[in-house]
């Protein structure tokens, strides 16, 4: 039974955990540095060598900030490149009042890929959609040509918002309608600089840390 529940069962220690453990056991050195005089070399030397692994704790957990901090940086250049392309097809349809498939193809001839296929599929997609409905094409097209982007759920969800009001709403109302999208796209935006402005201040204190206890180890 313990062999199936061992197989079936993740093991791991997770971040907090690791930082609590770096703490402790750079805690030890310091109480083995500072009361080495009053206990001796023996259980000074032993409370010293408990402190060791607290360097390589905050140097792995730096290193995993680093790595995560840049996937972060990615992840919102792809959001913010989402935002500038909704921002042109609102600005299309504000100025030209030309129909969806026209404004799409034109704007995938000012963005990169895999915004430019998308717009394009999506414009084909709507010269033949008797047989669907608008939002069952946006959000076909954006799962086939925007899979790539690896959003999150509720960020998925986002990006296919509008294909519920894209194809349906008169052009004096849809002007305002994305306007209101792109707010929320503006708040989503918003959290995800402020987890990597977090992300960014732990960073650092992990680097202090660790700069302090290899410099306490050194000397």
């Amino acid at each position: 039974m313990w062999r199936e529940v061992l197989k079936s069962k993740s093991w791991g220690i997770s971040g907090t955990a690791l930082k609590w453990i770096g703490v402790c056991s750079m805690t030890l050195s310091h109480i083995g540095l500072a009361l080495k005089p009053l206990l001796g070399e023996g259980p000074g030397w032993w409370l010293n060598q408990a402190g060791r692994p607290a360097f390589v704790i905050f140097a792995f957990l730096l290193t995993e900030c680093f790595i995560h901090t840049r996937s972060r940086k990615r992840y919102l250049g792809r959001l913010l490149y989402f935002r500038y392309v909704m921002s042109l097809i609102k600005g299309e349809i504000a100025y030209t009042h030309a129909p969806l498939p026209e404004i799409f193809s034109e704007v995938a001839r000012r963005v990169k890929e895999p915004y430019d296929r998308w717009l394009i599929r999506t414009a084909a997609e709507m010269e033949k959609r008797d047989e669907y409905g608008f939002a069952r094409m946006w959000n076909r097209c954006v799962d086939r040509y925007l899979g790539e982007l690896n959003l999150k759920y509720e960020h998925s969800i986002l990006v296919k918002e509008p294909g519920t009001f894209l194809g349906s709403l008169e052009k004096d109302t849809l002007d305002h309608a994305l306007q209101m999208y792109l707010n929320k796209v503006d708040l989503e935006i918003e959290k995800l600089r402020e987890g990597l402005a977090s992300k960014i201040r732990v960073a650092g204190c992990l680097g202090v840390m660790s700069g302090v206890f290899l410099i306490v180890i050194l000397l």
